[in-house]
């Protein structure tokens, strides 16, 4: 009723706009921690190659794929929720993580979000997903999208 007046509503419309020009440069995207630069979400740019996302994934070392299916085995659904063993799954994912196994670097970030088997550490997690983006997995975007 008394919003409806027009002094009342421009000056809320004058209010509303005075608040939102301070706080822009606050929120500026360069001054965030981790602003990188991404080629391919840029909307201006002159070409496009459609690909397949398997093509874009990097190639995977046999051992590190080994460690990563083990770990998998011990979080099968299949398995009855108290018979999967998370905490092996986390020491196997994170040995193969470390020799650039991209899938063990996201099922562990996804433990580290859950806590399961480790203690919950976000940040971690985070950085598990920053590393795999590197890497130049999609999925890795996917998730980073999912956490934050």
């Amino acid at each position: 009723m008394l919003l409806n007046t027009p002094k009342i509503s421009s000056w809320l419309t004058l209010f509303t706009f005075a608040i939102s020009t301070a706080l822009i440069p606050a929120c500026s995207l360069s001054r965030l921690p981790r602003n990188m630069s991404l080629k391919a979400f840029d909307p201006h740019r002159k070409e496009f190659t459609c690909n397949y996302e398997k093509a874009a994934e990097p190639p995977l070392n046999q051992e590190a794929e080994a460690l990563f299916r083990e770990g998998l085995a011990l979080t099968s659904f299949d398995l009855w929720p108290d018979d999967r063993d998370h905490k092996k799954a986390a020491i196997l994912w994170t040995k193969a993580s470390e020799k650039d196994h991209w899938g063990a670097m996201l099922n562990l970030a996804t433990l580290y979000l859950r806590g399961a088997g480790v203690e919950r550490d976000t940040e971690l997690a985070v950085q598990m997903v920053e590393k795999a983006m590197l890497l130049g997995v999609p999925r890795a975007f996917h998730l980073m999208v999912r956490i934050t």
